[in-house]
């Protein structure tokens, strides 16, 4: 019996060591991606308000009549122009000291920045980056790191770049290039602060493994080359070099092109597995000689524990939060529940703030969907609004101003959600615009039922739909159209309809816009769509019937919803 208990407890402890220990290896990779995965989101953070600024400039008037019209004003002109200009850079690098430079090309050579008073070297051609010549191709390129050598006496300050064309916003034609210089600091900094286990680090490669940053620069790169492609972008590997094991786990950026991976010695994820099995040897050992004067019972408290703990770590990647046994001793065995316990903390710590991020991110994204302000149908009505005060059509100019008071008004309003009235006066407000635009073009009818017009609807879900009908229904065809504004209320849904007589839609270009890829025409239609699947269900969102011709009609549908959600 004796023979019989000294295989089984060797059997036994043997086995849970090599199960439990490929467990915790297997969740130490999986925090070592999530880590790489909120270095990623912060890496792409930056670059992002970087493009959020681009973009921002590439609508500004006066950046767009420096880059259009500047060989064709006078001196006083490019003056006043150029001043407003820097201006308006100097207002994006006083507000992120991580900004270094802005600087504003156009087609004749000339540039503007964020600080004149830093002077661009003479006869130096920005055409000998590689990255710059390649927005000829690309609207949006991100450089490697570099240092400022168009800039006099820069002292050699390294950066990151991001270089896009500016377009002309009434003809698409590309007009001129915009740089912003990120502070290589920004992205060492983000890299330093991480630490895994003793010594492990992270690097920053591009996508053909050429090192971007690394704390090591050495090091990372050799054991980069030793990656295999298919595990290069995406993948965790455990790669032999210099005689000594490392833990490789990588994760692709597709905003900016970078691989970030995070490099760990295999034998720090392994020191408490080796003092395990010696604790468990020695403890097999002393089991045996003292077999013989001790009860069963004592066996039963010292494997208990273990198959309890050891099926706990099953569980651990099938659900979202798990309850790990109480164990008080402080013996072998509470030193594998304390360290599977700080394990289990720290995954669910990551976990929480990766979930946070993305609804943060959804958030955002569903505000930037129901804000948006179409900058031509602006220009459009306040060039209405001066042609009717050159003809002295004052009742024009007051219809117009009070109906674009009231569709701003409600366009800047916090709620998320507002009444069904409220979105029928925001679009009557922009027909009757578009109808004084486009004379004896438009005309209009909204039928809504009373006990509609209470029911809440994601503010900005209509103009779009309305606007849609209006540019691509109404406005090709000849005659006098006519659009149809109708509710009503089927199966506890709330269907709003917005017909036109238009020209119609293909079944081809309907099936895109509903799976989400419409070409930028008919992006509106695509958003509204999504935004309603994301704020509601999937069971929501909207249809559209034509027959390719004469009519288009579409369905949104929503839930009957009356109380104060969001307001």
């Amino acid at each position: 019996e004796l023979l019989i208990l000294f295989f089984a407890v060797i059997n036994i402890s043997y086995a849970f060591f090599l199960k439990s220990s490929q467990i915790i290896k297997d969740n130490i990779s999986q925090v070592n991606y999530i880590v790489d995965s909120l270095i990623s989101k912060n890496i792409e953070f930056y670059i992002d308000e970087m493009h959020k600024i681009a973009t921002y400039a590439n609508y500004n008037y006066y950046i767009q009549q420096f880059l259009k019209n500047y060989s064709s004003m006078s001196e006083i002109e490019k003056l006043q122009v150029i001043n407003k200009a820097v201006e308006l850079l100097n207002s994006f690098t006083s507000m992120r000291d991580d900004i270094v430079n802005i600087i504003v090309f156009n087609k004749q050579g000339v540039l503007i920045k964020n600080n004149p008073e830093r002077k661009f070297k003479k006869n130096f051609s920005m055409k000998m980056y590689e990255w710059f010549e390649k927005t000829d191709t690309d609207d949006i390129v991100i450089s490697p790191p570099h240092t400022q050598d168009y800039i006099e006496y820069s002292n050699g300050q390294e950066v990151i770049t991001l270089c896009s064309n500016i377009k002309n916003y009434d003809s698409d034609e590309v007009v001129g290039k915009i740089l912003i210089d990120l502070n290589m600091e920004v992205l060492k900094k983000i890299v330093r602060e991480v630490r895994l286990f003793k010594t492990g680090y992270v690097s920053i490669f591009d996508k053909d493994k050429n090192l971007i940053y690394s704390p090591y620069f050495d090091q990372s790169s050799k054991i980069v080359k030793l990656l295999p492609l298919n595990k290069f972008k995406n993948g965790v590997s455990i790669i032999n070099f210099s005689h000594k094991s490392y833990l490789v786990c990588t994760k692709y950026s597709n905003l900016t092109k970078w691989v970030i991976v995070s490099i760990i010695p295999i034998d720090e994820t392994s020191v408490t597995f080796y003092n395990m099995r010696n604790y468990i040897v020695l403890f097999t050992i002393l089991l045996i000689l003292l077999s013989v004067v001790i009860t069963l019972g004592f066996t039963d408290k010292i494997i208990n524990p273990l198959i309890k703990l050891a099926n706990n770590m099953k569980q651990f990647g099938n659900k979202t939060t798990i309850e790990v046994p109480d164990y008080s001793a402080k013996d072998e065995i509470g030193v594998l529940y304390n360290a599977y316990l700080t394990m289990n903390k720290r995954i669910e710590e990551l976990m929480a703030k990766l979930i946070s991020e993305e609804s943060e991110k959804r958030r955002i994204y569903l505000k930037s969907l129901e804000n948006q302000i179409n900058p031509h149908f602006l220009n459009n009505t306040l060039e209405l609004i001066i042609w009717f005060a050159s003809v002295k059509n004052y009742e024009g100019i007051i219809t117009v101003v009070s109906a674009l008071s009231k569709l701003l008004r409600i366009g800047m309003s916090k709620a998320e959600v507002v009444p069904l009235s409220v979105e029928i006066d925001h679009v009557r407000n922009y027909l009757l615009i578009q109808q004084m635009r486009y004379k004896n073009k438009i005309s209009f009818i909204i039928d809504i039922p009373t006990e509609m017009l209470s029911i809440k609807i994601p503010k900005l879900t209509l103009q779009p739909v309305v606007e849609n009908s209006i540019y691509h229904g109404l406005k090709n065809k000849e005659g006098e159209g006519l659009i149809k504004i109708m509710g009503k209320i089927v199966n506890n849904v709330a269907q709003i309809i917005v017909e036109d007589d238009g020209v119609g839609i293909s079944p081809e270009m309907i099936e895109k816009i509903l799976k989400e890829e419409s070409d930028k025409d008919k992006i509106g239609l695509t958003n509204i769509n999504k935004r309603l699947k994301l704020i509601f269900s999937e069971e929501y969102g909207i249809s559209i019937e034509s027959d390719g011709k004469s009519f288009t009609r579409v369905y949104i549908n929503i839930p009957v919803m009356v109380g104060d959600r969001n307001e």
